[in-house]
């Protein structure tokens, strides 16, 4: 066989020693580093629900159910209104920093709600932490997607996903922050823990690599005709707003009703008494 037809020899240097490449746990840091903030975003949002009674006995002028209720409402208002800005933004922007700044603003309005001494103040406090929480999730989820672009994407987010519901689970610490403190303290603790947080994923959180400029995605136009006209897109978005109607109104609502259910010590006492009854037979099984 002449040299020009002759295959070419399969080199065997380290053929046989040669390892895959490690993968990297980074990725996996990145969601766990994002928990805590997940955490927060749905903890700081939550509490002023548990913490009615305390925050109207202490701020006079906010008074009746009403203003109450209005305070509550213009923390959604923002941010819906704002969380497609913050996809906007995160599309075109550093999503590390878009996260670090979401969680450092959020944190301090937290921290200077505990500040606020008038229902206008209170309103203001509850529509700017509804504008900087807006831009977390849209960043956060980019991020996670960035750095798990193949098959550990669902679990990535899936745990992502336990941080808010912890959160709001969590909620229920105002409630009795305020019970044994004040309501203020609430505010000033978990603000000042987002903030101190925000400082440490300055050195550790970072970007992942994305292809191309980010600055080159489709204009807003162009990409609002697509999604529009795209059925399962209005689906999911119909499917959220009318879960989240019922569903806001009872995590923002359900605690005022419980406490005025419990007129008095002994029912609260019976009540605690139920719960802890069932919780045993519950551990039980």
């Amino acid at each position: 066989m002449s040299a020009a037809t002759e295959p070419p020899a399969l080199s065997t240097v380290g053929s046989s020693t040669e390892k895959p490449p490690r993968k990297s746990l980074y990725p996996w840091l990145v969601v766990a580093m994002l928990f805590p903030v997940a955490l927060l975003n749905y903890l700081d949002r939550m509490m002023i629900a548990t913490m009615r009674s305390s925050i109207l006995h202490d701020i006079h002028d906010i008074g009746t159910d009403k203003r109450f209720g209005f305070i509550v409402a213009i923390f959604l208002w923002v941010y819906a209104a704002m969380s497609p800005v913050g996809g906007f933004l995160a599309d075109r922007f550093s999503r590390k920093w878009m996260v670090i700044m979401s969680l450092a603003v959020w944190s301090l309005m937290t921290f200077l709600t505990g500040f606020a001494h008038t229902f206008t103040q209170m309103a203001w406090a509850r529509g700017l932490m509804g504008l900087s929480e807006a831009f977390y999730i849209p960043a956060a989820l980019a991020l996670i997607a960035d750095f798990h672009p193949g098959p550990t994407r669902s679990r990535a987010i899936g745990f992502h996903t336990s941080g808010i519901y912890a959160g709001q689970a969590l909620g229920g610490l105002g409630g009795y922050i305020a019970d044994t403190s004040s309501w203020r303290n609430a505010y000033y603790w978990f603000g000042a823990a987002g903030i101190s947080y925000a400082i440490i994923l300055l050195v550790a959180l970072r970007d992942a690599h994305r292809q191309g400029d980010p600055r080159e995605t489709p204009r807003i136009g162009p990409s609002l005709h697509v999604l529009l006209g795209t059925g399962a897109f209005l689906i999911l978005v119909l499917y959220f707003t009318l879960q989240g109607i019922p569903g806001w109104s009872v995590k923002n609502w359900l605690p005022t009703h419980l406490a005025r259910s419990s007129t008095s010590s002994k029912d609260r006492l019976a009540c605690r008494r139920r719960v802890t009854s069932r919780l045993r037979v519950f551990a039980a099984q």
